[in-house]
């Protein structure tokens, strides 16, 4: 059951008399995961701010506070699992749980990406951090034009950032 699920999300393929191995990843793929990531994540900013009335803001500005404080520490991968957080708690302050399920799947593809490519980027965990701080005042103030237009271009930023570091390290 587990394979097929690997599967059918293309993070594992079945090679006949070889069993399930782990897919390859290819630039255009994590390119096509990221824009598809940027407009739902941009839509859960949109629709959280809608709802900011009924939002948890202690959940979110406490969720900020972490990154951080694991960066000043140089913890890694304390930082990604607090941006993991702000990005699930956004995603369920949508209020739509089949777009959080979505963009769930969408960066369960790219974590594993993200994992080998994060350790190397300290000044995008300071751009990261001042973007969803960006992202979450947005929200806050109820303004679903920026909040959906910070949300897509924090996306987006990842990717160029991403591409810039590794395209020629991983996808030679």
């Amino acid at each position: 059951e587990a394979f097929r699920k690997l599967e059918s999300e293309d993070l594992a393929v079945r090679i006949p008399r070889r069993g399930v191995v782990v897919a390859d990843i290819s630039e255009e793929k994590v390119g096509e995961i990221f824009a598809i990531r940027s407009v739902l994540v941009g839509l859960a900013a949109r629709l959280a701010a809608r709802r900011s009335h009924e939002l948890d803001h202690k959940g979110f500005r406490r969720i900020l506070a972490e990154p951080a404080q694991k960066a000043k520490s140089c913890d890694l991968d304390g930082v990604m699992v607090a941006s993991r957080k702000f990005h699930r708690l956004l995603a369920k302050a949508s209020g739509n749980t089949k777009l959080e399920e979505m963009i769930n799947v969408l960066r369960d593809h790219i974590e594993r990406f993200r994992r080998l490519t994060f350790p190397s980027f300290p000044m995008r965990i300071e751009e990261s951090v001042k973007e969803h701080r960006g992202i979450y005042e947005a929200i806050a103030q109820g303004n679903e034009k920026l909040a959906e237009q910070l949300g897509r271009e924090h996306i987006e930023r990842s990717w160029e950032r991403y591409i810039e570091k590794i395209c020629g390290k991983m996808f030679d």
